[in-house]
């Protein structure tokens, strides 16, 4: 009988360590995509407050703090500017341009 509660209380604690690794895991998960639009709409309003670039096409996606930068592609000059605000936004990993 002893030999079965343990076994018992075994598989219970895999089980609840299991369902709790995985409630972490969605979590993180959630949380990633919450931060990515935070860093977009920082980048965003960073770029909508810039004299260069407040007036350019161009919109900003955020995937794992990596940025991509798509609509109507601007001057070289502007494209410089812009990219130097994303690169500069905490949070920023990375940019590509996807016009």
């Amino acid at each position: 009988m002893s030999r079965i509660m343990s076994l018992t209380f075994v598989l219970f604690a895999i089980a609840v360590v299991v369902s709790g690794c995985n409630s972490l895991e969605s979590s993180s998960v959630s949380n990633i995509g919450n931060e990515d639009k935070t860093i977009a709409a920082r980048v965003q309003q960073r770029l909508d407050a810039d004299a260069v670039t407040q007036y350019s096409m161009v919109r900003v996606k955020v995937e794992y703090g990596f940025a991509t930068v798509y609509g109507q592609e601007p001057t070289p000059d502007v494209e410089a500017h812009i990219l130097s605000i994303i690169k500069n936004t905490p949070g920023v990993k990375g940019v590509e341009t996807a016009y």
